[in-house]
């Protein structure tokens, strides 16, 4: 008679169980629940029209009549999102509607009533990372969603509920497989299940519930890299399969100045960030992510892209890296392999080194041919790093989206309102679709102006010098995050500079500004013959070319310690490729650097050979 909305029991009324299933879960669960109907399926209290919070609550989707609804959704936003096997997207009330793909199948509300709620029986706590010590009554119900997204088999909302006068913002985390809500985030009670290397490296505090950390973050995006990708390829071309997933949530601030990421294995603070593109010297205008591709738009229209993610960028403690998987000649664009070549299973177990540095940014040469606007989505399409790229724009008068793959050189495709065939499996095709309301009000879009001067940001590079025993040697450019940092390396008798590369990443997690690094002498300085080179080269670096050291920033920032590590290492890897379980700094350690921060002259700064990095 009429839409069937879901109450929480209360009292007498939890004695009986009513029996649903999960509309396409393949799971069969009991639920204490309690049907309330209503003779008016448009009845339910609409969202204010503004908010004082993150984001915008105005709706967009006018009713929650499903008859309203889209039949494809084409580009993520806000409050329309899709993967390979649903659509969802927000209603009027500022509850969850999904649709199962392919077309034919029906708008339902998502979780019954179209809100997160927390799981009903103690089996439901599916993963470790909702943990066992999760009690249902921690689980605090959001009364309206205002932001959803996801990928693969992840979904993350954000959702309000009144707490104390005041409306409180929090994110919640479901897989599609079984639909059950995730609850929080964090290591500490999955203690029994995680390697000696993440006790060391984490520190121990109760998991907690991941929140907007303030109003200043406002580009969400959420990236799920699973089964669906297969493998996944390391910067040396090795193919890892892919066997565990990686979720995770980014966000990206107002100003467009900073990347910064949740993952299940963190806490959820917000601690970690990605180095943007240009070392974090490009205001963003718009970000986007799907199966750990990280897309930006710049303000020239030109987009960005690169792979990576907890795991890929040399973070994840309980997976084996290795910075010295190419030879030297790799930094000047070689692509030789020395070390990093193992049995094809290796790679299948995951037991092999991934190789590093991660990768960088890759601008995209071409720009779409038409009017377009900052909305900006990227989606899985097959295999490893195979994605697509969409923009909402115009051709000709037509209303549509732009699309290519990830190729940077390839171009542009143009898809109009109503063009192509009915095949939405296909994610490659140019799809038949209607827009969504909130893609139709163009006043809401922000176009691009293709002759908009590129805005960038001054650069967080800082200079560190330290200079003893004839010796100066010289940080170019440490960045917190964004590695690599050049050293410039002069002994005061000699007109000649020689360099090092610092490569660094933080492995778990800890609040301490700590990193470990690989610092890899130059073949020119390591080949010297110079009798006070090499006696300089000895005294300071010792007779190896690649060391794994310690980095710390001292001090409120003001010293930059460079130390060598204690490392227990993998035979079977080669000489340079360490498991990381013994992040200490060593008590003899053959490099000790000690810098102090400086100041560069412009030209100091520009010139070679820091050109190298």
């Amino acid at each position: 008679a009429g839409v069937e909305e879901i109450m929480p029991c209360l009292g007498k009324e939890c004695e009986e169980v009513v029996d649903l299933i999960r509309t396409n879960s393949r799971l069969r669960r009991p639920f204490s629940v309690c049907p309330k109907y209503s003779d008016n399926p448009n009845n339910i209290v609409a969202i204010p029209s503004s908010s004082p919070l993150l984001f915008d609550s105005t709706p967009l989707f006018t009713s929650d009549n499903v008859a309203d609804f889209p039949s494809n959704i084409v580009l993520r936003t806000p409050r329309a999102t899709f993967t390979h096997e649903y659509y969802a997207l927000i209603g009027q009330s500022g509850r969850i509607w999904y649709r199962p793909r392919p077309n034919g199948s029906v708008w339902k509300l998502l979780s019954l009533d179209g809100l997160p709620k927390p799981p009903a029986l103690e089996s439901d706590l599916a993963d470790f990372e909702s943990s066992r010590e999760l009690a249902r009554a921690d689980f605090i119900a959001p009364h309206r969603i205002v932001f959803i997204d996801a990928d693969a088999d992840t979904l993350l909302c954000i959702g309000e509920y009144e707490k104390e006068g005041s409306t409180v913002q929090q994110i919640y985390y479901m897989k599609w497989e079984g639909m059950i809500w995730q609850g929080k985030w964090g290591l500490t009670n999955a203690l029994p299940l995680i390697p000696v290397s993440f006790l060391l490296h984490t520190p121990l505090g109760p998991p907690d519930w991941p929140r907007p950390l303030d109003t200043d973050l406002a580009n969400f995006a959420a990236s799920h890299r699973e089964n669906f990708n297969v493998y996944a390829d390391d910067t040396a071309g090795h193919r890892f399969r892919q066997q565990i997933g990686v979720v995770t949530l980014f966000a990206v601030n107002n100003e467009g100045t900073s990347i910064r990421y949740i993952d299940p294995w963190l806490p959820v603070d917000w601690g970690s960030s990605f180095c943007g593109p240009l070392r974090n010297t490009i205001r963003m205008k718009s970000f986007a992510a799907a199966g750990s591709v990280q897309v930006v738009l710049d303000s020239e229209g030109f987009v960005w892209s690169r792979f990576g993610d907890y795991d890929t960028d040399g973070h994840n403690p309980t997976y084996v890296y290795s910075y010295d998987c190419w030879n030297s000649s790799q930094w000047d664009g070689d692509s030789q392999l020395t070390n990093c070549k193992y049995p094809e299973r290796f790679y299948a177990q995951r037991l092999a080194p991934r190789a590093l540095p991660p990768f960088n940014w890759i601008k995209h040469e071409s720009r779409p041919d038409g009017d377009f606007t900052r909305n900006l989505t990227v989606l899985v399409t097959g295999r490893g790093a195979d994605r697509q790229l969409r923009l909402l724009g115009k051709r000709n008068g037509s209303l549509g989206y732009y699309f290519k793959d990830l190729n940077p050189t390839s171009r542009w495709d143009f898809c109009g309102n109503g063009m192509g065939g009915v095949d939405s499996m296909n994610l490659t095709a140019c799809l038949k679709y209607q827009l969504t309301p909130e893609l139709i009000d163009m006043n809401r879009q922000q176009w691009v102006d293709k002759d908009s001067p590129l805005e960038t940001i001054p650069s967080a590079d800082s200079c560190y010098k330290q200079e003893a025993g004839g010796v100066e040697i010289t940080a170019i450019n440490f960045n917190a995050i964004c590695s690599p940092t050049l050293l410039s390396i002069k002994l005061n008798k000699r007109s000649i500079e020689y360099t090092a590369t610092l490569h660094f990443a933080r492995k778990g997690y800890t609040s301490h500004p700590s990193w470990h690094g690989t610092l890899i002498l130059s073949d020119r300085f390591m080949n010297e013959s110079n009798s006070e080179v090499v006696n300089s080269r000895q005294n300071w670096f010792g007779a190896d070319r690649v060391h794994q050291v310690m980095v710390d920033l001292m001090h409120q920032g003001t010293e930059l310690h460079i130390t060598s590590r204690s490392v227990v290492t993998a035979k079977r890897f080669g000489p340079h490729a360490v498991t990381d379980v013994l992040p200490y700094r060593s008590l003899f350690p053959t490099v000790n650097l000690r810098l102090t921060k400086c100041a560069l002259s412009e030209e100091e700064l520009l010139g070679e050979p820091h050109s190298e990095l």
